[in-house]
């Protein structure tokens, strides 16, 4: 009879479940980015916005399965152990990203910051719209924190448009000076308000 080896299994066990929550922070896109947080009970989260406001949301499920056959356990290598956890860390990434782009567009659309082209394609006002909606911070350099546009992957030639022609239209880059040199302004403003405050 073979040993349990139970101390072995636990190790392999934490390795392996270490791994997958990883590829699932990998697969989730934009939000890769954000912070984590681990609720370890409740089954809500509340969120306490700078103006004093409380939005609470209920914890929405992720999941995906692995099945193995029996016999193809002791024949599987790691690699093809591997293949099954990044497929279900793909699954849960997206799963994840999804519900996260659902709150976020919920919450956007409660408090009217959702900029709608009213059928217009999209283009450099669609970009000057957005930034207009949009607090922005600086550092102390005066360069502005890095933005990031999420969209869906058909609209990528449309998207690199709109960009060459703020880059590249004397006019247009004009317009696009003009609104971040105020979006500048906005936050030193917003950034002396709380220095007095705090």
């Amino acid at each position: 009879m073979l040993p349990d080896l139970p101390i072995l299994k636990r190790e392999l066990w934490e390795i392996w479940l270490q791994y997958l929550q990883r590829q699932t922070h990998a697969n989730m896109g934009v939000f890769q980015q954000v912070g984590r947080y681990t609720s370890h009970e409740g089954d809500r989260l509340s969120v306490i916005r700078g103006d004093g406001t409380v939005e609470e949301s209920e914890f929405q499920r992720a999941s995906s399965e692995m099945v193995m056959k029996l016999d193809d356990i002791a024949n599987s290598t790691p690699q093809d152990r591997v293949a099954l956890l990044d497929k279900i860390a793909r699954d849960m990434g997206n799963q994840i990203s999804m519900h996260l782009f659902e709150g976020l567009n919920k919450t956007l659309d409660e408090a009217g910051q959702i900029v709608d082209g009213q059928g217009r394609p999209f283009d450099h006002e669609t970009i000057l719209a957005v930034i207009e909606s949009i607090q922005i911070d600086f550092n102390e350099f005066g360069q502005h924190a890095p933005l990031s546009i999420v969209y869906a992957p058909g609209m990528t030639e449309k998207v690199r448009e709109a960009f060459r022609a703020l880059e590249n239209d004397p006019s247009i880059k004009a317009r696009y000076d003009e609104l971040i040199s105020r979006k500048k302004v906005e936050w030193r403003d917003r950034e002396a308000a709380r220095k007095l405050v705090g």
